[in-house]
């Protein structure tokens, strides 16, 4: 079980990076992000054939901090209704110009599979996305795993962009989903 919950603790953090990376999506059609702008997601772990939920988890990003050369961004999680102590994690902007660098920076080896552009309801709201799906192949107390995503971005949603996340591994699925979004002053 404790593997199972380094995994999905690996995959929150790839995916959040490639959240962030999202930042730099928006960066690039003049959008930027500003201190006190926000994305509230719903995350959901299921393990096992029977799809065993495992914990109802609320995870919220909050841009702290930005400069010319790092964003800086608070992620605080609530599991079950318990509130978890947050973090911030500061990211340069160089590593966010390819999300699939950023990812494998952790020594994971990472294959993009395909791309394209879709139209997903989240939140009653039809949003259009572009999406990428990957696959990443790393090493956990030597045990090779093996993850295949698909992660959905929209440049009109702050912070980072990121509609949408869908993982598979090792027997267990992980989901990150859009419930709310907001703009700082």
């Amino acid at each position: 079980m404790q593997t199972r919950i380094m995994l999905t603790r690996n995959i929150l953090m790839a995916v959040v990076v490639l959240a962030v990376a999202g930042w730099t999506v928006h960066s690039q059609t003049g959008a930027k992000a500003k201190v006190g702008d926000w994305v509230e997601y719903k995350q959901t772990n299921t393990f096992g054939a029977k799809d065993v939920k495992i914990k109802d988890v609320i995870v919220k990003q909050t841009v702290k901090a930005v400069d010319d050369k790092k964003v800086t961004i608070r992620i605080e999680m609530t599991v079950d209704g318990k509130t978890r102590p947050s973090t911030e994690k500061q990211i340069s902007l160089d590593e966010l110009v390819d999300p699939l660098k950023s990812i494998g920076k952790d020594k994971a080896k990472v294959e993009k599979l395909e791309s394209g552009k879709e139209t997903i309801e989240v939140a009653n709201k039809k949003l259009e996305c572009e999406w990428i799906s990957f696959k990443t192949t790393s090493d956990l107390k030597g045990k090779t795993i093996e993850t295949t995503t698909k992660v959905w971005i929209n440049r009109e949603i702050p912070v980072n962009g990121l509609v949408r996340s869908e993982s598979s591994f090792a027997g267990g699925k992980f989901a990150l989903e859009l419930t709310g979004f907001g703009r700082g002053k």
